[in-house]
């Protein structure tokens, strides 16, 4: 994953105030093609963790 950061954006958050609005605005300035890395790389994690219990059902067509 390429990324670049300003002097502030490397900053560490202290405490939980403001941490997710700071992870938000992190996320929403990745490309939408490592938007979408990440949510298969979570996917491919949750799936090792526990892969008896991950079990993905989609409805029918009728």
């Amino acid at each position: 994953m390429t990324e670049q950061h300003t002097e502030t954006e490397r900053l560490w958050e202290s405490g939980w105030d403001g941490h997710e609005k700071a992870q938000l605005l992190r996320m929403s300035k990745l490309p939408f093609i490592e938007k979408i890395r990440w949510l298969e790389e979570a996917h491919d994690i949750i799936q090792n963790l526990n892969p008896q219990e991950v079990s993905l059902s989609y409805p029918e067509d009728s």
